[in-house]
């Protein structure tokens, strides 16, 4: 599993999918190795290491979830709705590591100004009742807007 990503040419099907299977493997050094693996080689857009790693960050300890939602960053496309909305939903993480590794994946893979993505942020995580997903979304809309959107705007004043 260590081995597979250094000797791997990236985007090698067969490669992605034997690290996307290990990253439910029984044994946590290798769920870890894994995931970074597949932040290594899978190309942008890889739908099998997307998935992979969506389970991962829903049902894993700290640093498998962080490492996850880091690998994502390197994987993920702003384009990927699907994807960042689950993403954006990982500022709801209790653990503060994971909240911001998910922050700082939107704000590097998501696409300057996709307004359903801001939407998204504002009528959920921007009122959420926990104060620190709310600064994450803050976070994200400054990093997301275009200076004087209207629609932000409006949306702020409310």
């Amino acid at each position: 599993c260590e081995a597979l990503p250094k000797v791997s040419t990236k985007g090698l099907p067969a490669a992605v999918e034997a690290l996307a299977v290990l990253t439910s493997d029984a044994d946590e050094k290798i769920r870890s190795l894994a995931i970074s693996g597949l932040a290594h080689i899978a190309d942008s857009g890889n739908k099998v290491a997307i998935d992979a790693l969506m389970l991962r960050f829903r049902s894993e300890g700290r640093s498998l979830r962080k490492a996850a939602v880091e690998a994502l960053g390197s994987i993920v496309v702003g384009r990927d709705r699907d994807s960042m909305l689950l993403v954006i939903q990982c500022t709801e993480d209790s653990d503060e590591y994971v909240k911001q590794s998910a922050v700082n994946t939107v704000l590097g893979a998501a696409e300057k100004g996709d307004a359903v993505l801001l939407n998204s942020i504002l009528s959920h995580q921007f009122v959420h009742q926990d104060r620190r997903v709310r600064d994450a979304a803050q976070q994200m809309v400054a990093g997301l807007s275009h200076q004087g959107d209207p629609q932000v705007t409006a949306r702020l004043l409310e």
